[in-house]
């Protein structure tokens, strides 16, 4: 788990990861990313002190989610790296026992 965590957070520290997520985002809508109106008071969200649309939304949403998760995921498994072998342990053996082709029918 120390190993996920890790990658995590390099990560949260690599400056191409964001903007290709962002590159990725743009092919699939079709649209480039609009920066919301800045106010000079802001009641209802923060306002980020940012130029472009893509760095308001990196220090607003990615930093924030990223540092959520490593926070969760810190305090669920690092505590008892056990607890993260057993669920890990689990997963794979379930993974041997189910196909995709099973939930093909679901819907």
């Amino acid at each position: 788990m120390q190993e996920v965590i890790s990658s995590i957070e390099s990560q949260r520290d690599d400056n191409e990861v964001f903007p290709q997520l962002v590159a990725k985002m743009k092919s699939l809508l079709g649209e480039d990313l609009q920066k919301p109106r800045v106010t000079g008071r802001q009641t209802q969200r923060s306002n980020y002190d940012a130029e472009e649309a893509e760095e308001f939304y990196r220090v607003s949403l990615y930093l924030p989610y990223i540092d959520h998760l490593l926070s969760d995921l810190k305090r669920r498994f690092e505590s008892s790296p056990s607890v993260a072998r057993g669920e890990l342990l689990t997963l794979s053996s379930w993974d041997k026992h189910i196909s995709i082709s099973k939930f093909s029918n679901l819907k």
